[in-house]
């Protein structure tokens, strides 16, 4: 009977440490191999890379790629202060996808304080862990466009500068206190949990499309809330559809549906509708309607801003897990900005082969009508402009950037900003008031939310005339530059 007990021991504590080799030979370490050793929901997957346990700002960490044949995430984990390893960060958006070239060859690496994501030797994002958080400081890439080169956070003692509640990123190549495309993405800080590697604006064009389609939507209407609900005991199963209405698109082949017995989170009410988001697997969420004004939702307000697709692009119903295109839309399609979602997505209406489909269409891809700016009149006017003759006006340099940002600065102190904010040009509707020159309309809209309007002329010499009733200033090239809108 003893040997067949000890028999049995030595079997037990063999196949333990089998198994623990097993988990140990694709490198997990620390709180990564605590939890997915006893998680059966990453069976499927592998560790493509998996730093050993290291302090970072003085917790004790592990990080991870992990891969599966249709998913990839970031896990970070950290121990707490009764030594169990808890999950800090598990994110899909952070990472390339396996349908992704870039993908194949990821490294994680410990550095000042925070962790680095780097694809390729070509691509490196470093986080820096500051109140409790991962926060995005730099970024470097490859790009063809000659915006190519790096994001970096906003310092004190940087040249970046804060505008309100805004970072302003620069990019950095040769000449970046001076050069025009330097002004990029004005965002709040970027978590690492928030971090979308995919839909990061890397051009002109891109940054600019997104400044100004956020600030539109967001002026229009407030921004989504996420409550989460608890689960009813005895639930009841709801059909789930794309918009606020029976004939709308339903996904999953017409059968998508939610129950009331799990948990979900709720976005609001409308018209007798409740918008939600609920776990369909680990792998894939879904955000869409259920024809029932569920518990504490709150109303929902949305705007009607005509927008345009800049490019061939997709909508989604899961923005912050698998990013699945339930829809692909072509370029110059239409359709309608309801709300913003976060720095990379739009809530938009589009109507797909006569079919209503409310959904998620990334910043970058979207663009205000065309007829509402004069794009071709802002990039002939990217660059810095000086006032030519004498005035009394307080910025006597305008610094128009391809993000559709601008900013104005004194003659005699060139590092002093005396204002910024965003411009845009339109036509002059009343052209028959100045002389007979091709004119338009520029409006300067400070981030304070103050304003102010001139028309423009664009002048035989290169120059540019900025009229009002009371005046009218002329500026010529302070230095030529201009970067187009890509």
């Amino acid at each position: 009977m003893k040997k067949i007990l000890s028999l049995a021991m030595a079997c037990l504590l063999f196949c333990s440490l089998m198994a623990t080799a097993l988990a140990n030979s694709w490198g997990a370490s620390g709180g990564v191999y605590d939890i997915v050793s006893n998680d059966h929901a990453y069976d499927d997957y592998v560790c493509a890379d998996c730093t050993d346990s290291d302090y970072v700002a003085g917790r004790h960490v592990t990080h991870a790629v992990l891969k599966s044949r249709y998913h990839n995430l970031l896990m970070t984990t950290y121990r707490d202060d009764n030594g169990a390893w808890r999950e800090d960060v598990l994110s899909t958006t952070a990472v390339y996808q396996p349908d992704d070239a870039r993908s194949q060859v990821v490294e994680i690496e410990h550095a000042n304080g925070g962790l680095k994501l780097i694809y390729n030797k070509s691509e490196e994002y470093y986080f820096v862990y500051e109140e409790g958080k991962y926060i995005l400081w730099s970024v470097l890439f490859d790009t063809d466009s000659f915006f190519g080169g790096s994001y970096s956070r906003a310092t004190e003692d940087s040249k970046e500068k804060e505008l309100g509640n805004y970072v302003l990123w620069q990019s950095d190549f040769e000449g970046v206190g001076n050069a025009i495309g330097d002004a990029v993405w004005r965002v709040d800080d970027v978590t690492l949990d928030e971090f979308n590697i995919t839909l990061l604006p890397r051009t002109m064009s891109e940054v600019r499309r997104s400044n100004h389609v956020s600030a539109a939507l967001l002026e229009a209407a407030a921004p989504f809330v996420f409550e989460l609900r608890a689960a009813d005991e005895k639930g009841i199963k709801l059909p789930v559809y794309a918009a606020p209405s029976e004939d709308a698109y339903r996904a999953a082949n017409g059968k998508a549906s939610v129950s009331t017995a799990g948990e979900m989170k709720v976005l609001g009410a409308w018209d007798g509708w409740t918008l939600i988001e609920y776990e369909v697997s680990q792998r894939t969420s879904r955000i869409g309607y259920v024809e029932a004004v569920l518990e504490d939702a709150q109303p929902l307000d949305f705007t009607n801003i005509p927008l345009v697709t800049a490019c061939d692009t997709y909508l989604t119903d899961d923005p912050f897990v698998s990013q699945y295109a339930q829809v692909n839309i072509k370029a110059n399609k239409e359709v309608t900005g309801l709300k913003l979602l976060n720095d990379y997505y739009a809530y938009v209406s589009y109507n797909h082969g006569g079919q209503e489909i409310w959904g998620f269409v990334p910043l970058k891809d979207l663009q205000l009508m065309a007829d509402e700016n004069r794009w071709d009149v802002m990039d002939s006017l990217i660059g810095k402009w000086r006032l030519a003759d004498e005035g009394a006006i307080l910025a006597d340099l305008k610094y128009f950037f391809s993000d559709g940002t601008y900013q104005g600065r004194s003659l005699d102190d060139r590092s002093q900003i005396l204002e910024s904010g965003t411009w845009h040009v339109v036509e002059c509707e009343d052209k028959a008031a100045y002389e007979d020159v091709p004119l338009y309309e520029i409006f300067f809209v400070l981030n304070d939310g103050t304003g102010y309007r001139y028309a423009l002329s664009i002048n035989d010499d290169g120059s540019i005339t900025m009229y009002t009733n009371e005046e009218s200033l002329r500026y010529t090239r302070n230095e030529y530059s201009t970067y187009g809108n890509g």
